[in-house]
This record gives C-alpha cells, sequence and structure tokens, in this order.
C-alpha cells in the first residue's frame, strides 16, 4: 500500500481548492451544511437528508482490504488496512473551513437516501467532483451498473498506479455487502 501516493493525491485536491479561493461546508442550493461523513460514499446534512454519492462505491466502514496485490482471505484481511475507514477520512478531507459545496441530485435509492452528484467550488467557480477524487485516488470504484462508466478511467487510473484499494487486494463493496448482511 503506498499511504505516501495516496495522501500526495488527497493533500493535493485539498490544497488546490483551499488555494483556488477558500470554500464552506455547505452543500446543495438551499446551502444546507454537512452534519457529519457517515462512510466513503454517504454524507448526513445538519437537515437530517441523507446524501449517497452518485456512481461510485466505497468499501464499507468494516471493510478490510489486503496490502498487497492477490485473493483476499480471511486470512490476508485480517492482517489488511481498515480501507472502509481510509475512504471514509479521504472523503472527510474535503470538508475543511472555508470549502464549499454543492450536490445535484439525481434522486432516491431504495433506502430513500438521495443520490447526488457532489462537487467542491472554488470561489473561482470551478467545480472538482468528489466521486471523481474518490475513485482517482482509489478509495472508491466506479459503479458501472448506475454510472454507466462515468468513472471508468478515473479508476483505470487508480488500478495502473496502485492507489488505494488497487495497491493490494480487496474485494468489490457490493460483493462484500452480499456477504456481510
Amino acid at each position: 500500500m503506498n499511504t505516501l501516493r495516496n495522501n500526495v493525491i488527497a493533500g493535493t485536491l485539498a490544497g488546490m481548492l483551499i488555494s483556488a479561493g477558500g470554500i464552506g461546508y455547505h452543500l446543495a442550493q438551499q446551502d444546507e451544511v454537512l452534519a457529519y461523513v457517515i462512510d466513503g460514499d454517504s454524507l448526513a446534512l445538519k437537515s437530517g437528508e441523507i446524501v449517497r454519492l452518485w456512481g461510485i462505491d466505497a468499501p464499507e466502514i468494516d471493510q478490510k482490504c489486503a496490502r498487497t496485490a492477490g485473493e483476499l482471505t480471511a486470512a490476508t484481511a485480517a492482517i489488511g488496512w481498515h480501507c472502509g475507514r481510509s475512504a471514509k477520512r479521504y472523503l472527510e478531507s474535503f470538508f475543511k473551513p472555508q470549502v464549499r459545496f454543492k450536490c445535484e441530485r439525481r434522486g432516491k435509492d431504495i433506502y430513500e437516501r438521495t443520490i447526488a452528484q457532489c462537487f467542491a467550488i472554488n470561489l473561482k467557480g470551478e467545480r472538482h467532483d468528489i466521486g471523481k477524487s474518490l475513485v482517482a485516488a482509489g478509495y472508491a470504484v466506479d459503479y458501472e451498473r448506475y454510472s454507466k462508466g462515468h468513472y471508468v478511467a478515473d479508476q483505470k487510473y487508480a488500478s495502473e498506479h496502485k492507489l488505494g484499494l488497487w495497491g493490494g487486494g480487496f474485494i468489490n463493496p457490493e460483493a462484500w455487502r452480499a456477504g456481510h448482511k
């Protein structure tokens, strides 16, 4: 696992957003405020709304991944890293003082969570897709069934550079959930 590369990507993106002109804890058109990050692809707003990031799937909070490439087994997962917690921390890194966020709502899922594509927006009006950043840094995968391949190039980048999940072995988050009901 190359933590240094992942930290460089996270720091670069966060620094780019802040240096481009400070942004706040806001989400959506009505300046809703973030209450907390639930996991690597879900947010809770102060309004009570739960937002699931569109088009990506991050490891579950209790999910572990192997540090080396190869098949993930119970033994390798036991000595692996907490990829679900790391994905959550990476998402939390976007919520810095002076960083503003907006989400484009796309509907509801079967759990009544709002599905939205969310962006960090700097004072110049430049939008930075948070889901794209999560996938490109290897903390989430393209959820092709819903994204129709929107983040496949970002996933390929993370895979080729062995970033995040791609630095070792992991079970796709959807498959992991199916085995841990």
